[in-house]
């Protein structure tokens, strides 16, 4: 068997192994959950073990896989040892399992590429190691919204080439049969890396201010569908102080809403059902942005972000060097209740709210009204996607 059969399989294990490990796969599902010093007791709908169908008698002697991942990003993907942490365990558990299933050996190779500054670089590495014909990794890891500017090079395989990729499984994220080119899919991602969850969209809000300002409960807006962009901005402007007294509304003073991240502005593209582009019959894509909804959709959003009272961008990233220092004196300030509401990533709170005395809560990004049908989440793009290297294991005079 080849070795590109074997890092599919490799893969499709790993993603299914840590979609059971962080789910605990091993402990006998519960059908009640009892709240502590508690009568009620609560149904729980029990879900079904979720198993691959790889061949059971699969065996690759011990044939040693190769990972290159981001150094900065390394533990969402890749645990040496368990550390006490659950989530490291699981991480480190499902490795394991695929290990011993597969018989196989993973090493995971580290290099800096998550930050703006590094992301040339490592993706320099990867595309040299390509066209020099070297076979150095057998799965990389990349930052998804570069690898756009990697498809012009024809430096990756086709991942749909394997008749043992099926990416309508649970464990590789939805819609990748639309990312599919001339019926070629380059890239892959799913539960085998912790980044897109970690990186998706949300909102976080202090609940001590929501009381101070008597607002309604934030959590009952979004179950009744009524969380849309004109109530963030009617929140947002009760809920604000202009300290300085100068008539704009920035890092200076009480904010409603806060666009903590440049990168974030994006989240609200698809949380108002905007789309850029449509898939025809033929598999080609068309450009349909320019509705009259689509026009409606920035009006609104310029409204409510840059024209309403209590609203910031601070046009700020956490990924730049330069903009870390003035990011984090925003973040200081929603943990100090200076600001009701910010927009963020679901793994901020494990990165810089960790030591936050006041409780908070996640939000979705808004409706763009309240006739649209529902809440809708992207992740941020530097999530991780797996590519494989045309080099991996790809006769000399078929490679190109």
């Amino acid at each position: 068997m080849k070795r590109r059969n074997l890092n599919i399989f490799l893969l499709a294990m790993i993603l299914a192994n840590t979609t059971a490990g962080c789910g605990g796969a091993d402990t006998p599902a519960s059908d009640t959950t009892v709240p502590p010093d508690s009568g009620d007791v609560t149904a729980v709908e029990a879900k079904p073990e979720i198993r691959d169908d790889l061949p059971a008698d699969l065996d690759f002697g011990g044939e040693t896989v190769r990972f290159l991942y981001r150094e900065e990003l390394l533990n969402e993907f890749y645990s040496e040892e368990e550390t006490g942490d659950v989530v490291d365990a699981a991480v480190y558990n499902s490795m394991l399992a695929v290990e011993e299933r597969l018989n196989v050996d993973i090493v995971v190779e580290a290099l800096a590429g998550h930050m703006n500054s590094e992301r040339d670089n490592y993706i320099n590495h990867v595309s040299n190691s390509v066209m020099a014909g070297d076979d150095m990794y057998d799965w990389v890891d990349m930052l998804a919204g570069r690898i756009p500017q990697c498809l012009p090079k024809g430096i990756f395989a086709d991942i749909l080439e394997n008749k043992y990729v099926n990416i309508e499984k649970p464990w590789y994220l939805q819609g990748f049969s639309d990312m599919a080119i001339d019926g070629k899919l380059f890239f892959i991602s799913g539960d085998a890396s912790l980044g897109y969850m970690k990186n998706a969209f949300v909102i976080y809000f202090n609940t001590d201010l929501v009381d101070d300002y008597h607002l309604d409960n934030l959590y009952t807006l979004v179950d009744e569908g009524k969380w849309t962009l004109d109530k963030m901005g009617e929140i947002a402007a009760i809920s604000s102080q202009d300290v300085n007294g100068d008539g704009a509304y920035d890092g200076n003073d009480k904010l409603g809403f806060l666009v903590h991240n440049y990168n974030h502005l994006v989240g609200f593209y698809g949380s108002t059902g905007t789309k850029m582009y449509e898939r025809e019959t033929d598999g080609s894509f068309s450009l349909t942005f320019g509705s009259e909804r689509d026009a409606d959709v920035c009006d609104k959003l310029f409204r409510v972000l840059y024209g309403s009272v209590g609203t910031f961008d601070c046009n700020l990233s956490d990924t730049t060097d330069s903009e870390v220092a003035p990011f984090m004196e925003l973040t200081n300030k929603f943990i100090a209740g200076d600001i009701l509401m910010m927009t963020a990533q679901m793994d901020e709170a494990i990165q810089y709210l960790r030591n936050m005395q006041s409780p908070y809560g996640i939000l979705p990004f808004p409706k763009y009204d309240e006739a649209q049908a529902e809440y809708i989440t992207l992740s941020r793009s530097q999530h991780n996607a797996f590519v494989m290297p045309l080099t991996c294991d790809v006769p000399d005079n078929v490679r190109y």
